[in-house]
């Protein structure tokens, strides 16, 4: 079955210029706009949706300022959305500067001005007010006009593409879209599933290249090797020859930073910097920092440094001042050196960046998510490895991976052509997957929704039955069942074609030639018999009849050819699994109610629902979570220890507990034993054994779960206690230093985890009160005076109220 192209695609091709009328004048820009900058500001100026494929650099937030401009001159108002925290506070500086005063910032950590016409906020926050029952006071989806989704090839992330998904159904569809991406495959058949799930046109602009080149090299030997040029250009050759000298000098070496080194000096004699280094591991990050000479020696540009620092981080000097980042990055901007990594303190990280943007750092050390959330172009980019791990395996980047990184290097209008230089390594990639990795397109968008408790419970489980109705709809039009649907339809195409011409009497729309009533009949009659003469059990047959049996055997057999006979057995086979597919097509429709039927039947048995479908007290729980695990936070909340009584836990061990559910566990270098841990009381002891044996129970049923249904899901069980001590002894009010004596961790992972568990006990705190669950409503309103203090504050240096 051909795939039918939908109707609501406006593909606008990048080389198309535009003739049309000029877009109103909403907001004044510097430049005149591009061709595909002017297709997407009509398309916005008549109402219907948009997607913006643009290559980094080209000017995608244009669209994004036009369609911000254009809500706010007609009294409407208007969402951006982005992917991470750090890129929503630098919208919110650069937003707030083009529309002053009208601008709100919503993540979690910051809120300031919520009910601006503006509000800037990341996509969990936006998908937690389209699919809860009960929303903020500020936020009202019927005064919202646009939403614009920055980086929406998000919705392609393993972990959290399904909530861009989520997003992007829920919203009403009179709720104009502007999404801009540099890395979604495929884009229009993306612009196909937005325009039939919304019943809107879906306009498609993109850009055919990059408005500044890009030259990709290998350093070896003192110099540049360039083997791609103008993303087409491959000189073949060029990086066998490398890779064959680089083996024999790495036999029997290890990599050590000498070439890397090397190689920035190079670029130094070369007038090659500023370069951004990314080394693809925090702890490298600062080890090749330490090891670095002085790469600043302009006293005018370390004076701005330090007026810089002492500009924006006077305030936060009694707090930091004594901490290992504090010294270790200051140190470095003295000497012209900057590092970029998630584990850093997050204001030492945005001064970072305001310094290196501004051109006052030649060198700076960086890890993957400076990529994704800064806008810092810069003239080279290097790679001292292509490799990465993922949480779970080392691997090669992806595409979209190596591109987010290599697309910084190049500034308009100061560069003729940015350089990416990648550093040989032992067992470097071979020619033809380094090819790959750079020229393929980004990988397939796959849906990450998965039809699971949360799905099911959020889709009007105790509402009447069109609005049930209504909701399996809106479910339906998802990216998750247009593929589902697509891919059993291809597969049943396949498998059909596979199986040829099937002949059956009666059937009028098969080919027949060949086809013999009679020897059909004597084939039926020799299976009949060749039936008879398998043992069943302990009868054994009769000698008389199974003479009889054999002799007509033989019978039909020289009444019909040996290949006839074979033919009759292939052509009933082919019938067979045609009507067994048939069954399965027929099946296709009905896998959601299956789907709905058997979760119903698990949330009933555990205690989550009542017979009639109704939500039981851990049922409403279960629906109102959305951080952690939804089904053991709710049995926790559920459970003797936070009830009146003996087993009542403290509030500090309630920290300690909900920290198994928040912290990092990516830094876990070692298994804790349970002798490691620091108990404030056996009740606590006894809760996280109890949270540790629900895992283990859930996750035990779970397998035998999915075996039953039609869309598999897995849910994470996985606990970390590396938090439990350090969350409980904050929350007492210790000071850092003492905590940090036994925290083996980043000082920046320990702010974002108190952060990320104080915005975790927060929401609880509103789930308590729809249940009225006094422990939590008692201890934890006012959570943020005990938690934000000290090192841990929610500052942010591009984020200061209008």
């Amino acid at each position: 079955m051909e795939k039918q192209k939908s109707n609501f695609i406006r593909e606008h091709p990048a080389l198309e210029k535009y003739s049309g009328d000029p877009p109103t004048v909403y907001h004044q820009f510097k430049y005149p706009l591009d061709h595909f900058q002017q297709h997407g500001c009509k398309a916005i100026d008549e109402g219907e949706n948009l997607l913006v494929c643009a290559h980094t650099g080209s000017g995608k937030t244009v669209l994004a300022l036009y369609a911000i401009a254009r809500c706010l001159a007609l009294g409407k108002r208007v969402i951006y959305v982005s992917p991470i925290k750090t890129l929503s506070n630098q919208k919110y500086k650069e937003f707030g500067e083009a529309f002053e005063g009208r601008v709100g910032i919503l993540t979690g950590d910051i809120k300031i001005n919520p009910d601006a016409s503006c509000l800037i906020m990341t996509a969990e926050i936006l998908r937690n007010f389209l699919i809860a029952k009960d929303i903020p006071s500020y936020f009202s989806l019927e005064e919202v006009s646009c939403v614009v989704l920055d980086e929406v090839h998000f919705i392609n992330n393993q972990d959290r593409g399904r909530v861009w998904e989520e997003i992007l159904v829920h919203l009403n569809r009179d709720i104009q879209l502007v999404m801009l991406s540099a890395t979604l495959s495929d884009p229009l058949a993306f612009v196909g599933w937005i325009g039939d799930m919304k019943q809107i046109p879906c306009h498609l602009v993109s850009t055919v290249r990059r408005p500044v080149p890009l030259k990709h090299t290998l350093y070896w030997d003192g110099r540049l090797h360039t083997f791609l040029e103008q993303e087409t250009k491959w000189h073949h050759g060029v990086v066998g020859q490398v890779a064959t000298s680089a083996d024999k000098y790495y036999r029997g070496r290890p990599w050590t930073s000498h070439l890397y080194l090397e190689c920035i000096d190079f670029l130094d004699k070369q007038e090659m910097l500023p370069a951004t280094v990314f080394l693809l591991n925090r702890d490298l990050v600062e080890k090749q920092a330490k090891a670095m000479r002085a790469m600043q020696t302009d006293h005018l540009k370390i004076a701005r440094i330090e007026e810089l620092w002492r500009h924006h981080l006077h305030k936060y000097a009694k707090y930091y001042e004594t901490t290992e980042q504090w010294n270790l990055v200051h140190g470095l901007l003295q000497k012209g050196i900057g590092i970029h990594h998630s584990g850093m303190i997050p204001i030492l990280k945005e001064i970072v960046e305001i310094v290196y943007t501004e051109g006052l750092v030649p060198i700076l050390l960086a890890t993957e998510t400076f990529a994704l959330g800064v806008n810092a172009p810069t003239k080279t980019t290097v790679f001292t490895n292509l490799q990465k791990f993922d949480g779970k395996t080392k691997r090669a980047l992806y595409t979209e991976e190596y591109l987010q990184m290599a697309g910084r290097a190049g500034r308009r209008g100061l560069d003729p052509s940015g350089t990416i230089v990648i550093l040989p390594h032992p067992y470097m990639l071979s020619e033809t997957m380094l090819r790959e990795m750079i020229t393929a397109p980004p990988k397939t968008i796959e849906s990450r929704l998965s039809v699971d408790f949360t799905v099911i419970l959020g889709e009007g489980i105790d509402q009447g039955e069109e609005d049930k109705k209504k909701e399996q709809t809106v479910l339906k039009s998802t990216l998750f069942f247009l593929q589902q649907d697509r891919l059993s339809m291809d597969q049943y195409t396949a498998r059909r074609s596979s199986l040829g011409p099937v002949l059956v009497e009666n059937e009028s729309t098969v080919d027949t030639k060949g086809f013999d009533p009679e020897q059909e009949k004597l084939f039926e009659e020799l299976k009949a018999c060749e039936e008879k003469l398998v043992p069943d059990g302990y009868i054994r047959l009769d000698k008389k009849m199974e003479k009889k049996y054999r002799k007509r055997i033989s019978e039909i057999r020289r009444l019909v050819p040996e290949e006839i006979l074979k033919s009759i057995s292939r052509r009933r086979e082919r019938h067979r699994q045609r009507t067994e597919l048939e069954t399965e097509l027929a099946f296709h429709d009905k896998r959601w109610q299956l789907q709905v039927s058997v979760l119903h039947g698990f949330l009933k048995k555990e205690g989550f629902m009542q017979e009639d479908c109704a939500l039981t007290r851990r049922g409403v729980l279960l629906r109102s979570i959305h951080e952690g695990n939804g089904m053991l936070v709710s049995r926790l909340l559920d459970s003797e220890f936070f009830k009146e009584g003996e087993s009542l836990l403290s509030p500090s061990s309630m920290i300690g507990v909900f920290s198994l559910f928040v912290a990092d566990r990516e830094r876990e270098r070692e298994s804790l034993l349970w002798s490691d841990v620091v108990f404030e009381s056996d009740k606590e002891k006894k809760c996280t054994q109890a949270l540790w044996e629900w895992a283990d129970e859930y996750r035990s049923k779970e397998m035998e779960l999915v075996k039953e249904l039609p869309f598999v899901f897995v849910q994470d069980w996985d606990l970390s206690r590396t938090m439990m001590r350090c969350a409980r002894d904050w929350y007492e009010g210790k000071p850092w230093h003492e905590i940090r004596s036994y925290y083996k961790d980043f000082e920046g992972n320990f702010i974002k985890n108190i952060l990320r568990l104080t915005n975790f006990v927060q929401s609880l705190v509103q789930v308590a009160k729809v249940i009225h669950l006094a422990p939590l409503l008692q201890n934890f309103e006012t959570i943020q005076e005990k938690m934000i203090r000290d090192i841990v504050i929610n500052d942010s240096l591009y984020v200061i109220p209008q």
